[in-house]
C-alpha cells in the first residue's frame, strides 16, 4: 500500500432506508464529525467505503464530493458505484451507478445526494461505495481532480475504506 495516498474514511456517509410509511431515516451519519479534503480520484485510483444496511431498501444516500478546480475540469465524470462486497473484500457485484458530469460539482466538499432506490438488499451483507473517474487523467497531481471528505477517526466504525491504485482488482484496506 502506498503509505502516501491512505486515508482511514470516507467521511461523509449518510445512508436512508425506508420503515413502513414513516419515510427516510438516516442508518448512518456521520456530518459532525470534523473532516479533511482530499483529491487524487483519477485515472486507476478509485477509493471504497464499505457499509452495512439495516433494511432491504437503500433510496438514497449523502457523500461530501468536491472537485479540486485549479485550471481545468477533470477529463472524465465522477462515477459513484454502489457494490455487493465478496467475502475477499472486493466488490463481487455492481448494484448502482451515478455519473456525475464535472460541470456539477462543487469546489469545496459539500453533501451531494444519490438516489439508487435500492430494494432487496440484505442486511447481513457488506456493500460498498467506489468513488472512480477511469478518463481523468492520472498526473500525479490531485490538482483539477475529483476528491471526497474523509476522517482520520473512522468514525464509521460499521465498516472500513480501501483504495486501489490499479482501477480496482487490489484494494488495500484500510481496516
Amino acid at each position: 500500500m502506498n503509505k502516501n495516498r491512505f486515508l482511514p474514511s470516507i467521511k461523509e456517509l449518510e445512508i436512508y432506508n425506508v420503515t413502513g410509511n414513516a419515510g427516510s431515516v438516516i442508518d448512518q451519519d456521520d456530518s459532525a464529525v470534523p473532516y479533511a479534503k482530499y483529491s487524487d480520484i483519477r485515472g486507476t485510483t478509485q477509493r471504497m467505503q464499505t457499509f452495512a444496511v439495516t433494511s432491504s431498501t437503500l433510496p438514497r444516500l449523502d457523500l461530501y464530493v468536491y472537485e479540486s478546480y485549479v485550471n481545468a475540469v477533470p477529463e472524465d465524470n465522477y462515477y459513484v458505484d454502489i457494490v455487493e462486497v465478496g467475502a475477499d473484500g472486493k466488490p463481487a457485484k455492481t448494484l448502482f451507478t451515478a455519473s456525475l458530469a464535472s460541470n456539477n460539482i462543487p469546489g469545496d466538499p459539500t453533501p451531494y445526494a444519490i438516489y439508487p432506490r435500492l430494494k432487496d438488499l440484505d442486511p447481513a451483507k457488506t456493500y460498498g461505495i467506489v468513488l472512480r473517474s477511469p478518463g481523468t487523467a492520472d498526473n500525479g497531481s490531485t490538482d483539477n481532480k475529483y476528491g471526497f471528505a474523509y476522517a482520520d477517526g473512522n468514525p464509521y466504525a460499521g465498516g472500513y475504506e480501501a483504495v486501489s491504485s490499479d482501477g480496482g482488482p487490489d484494494l488495500d484496506e484500510g481496516k
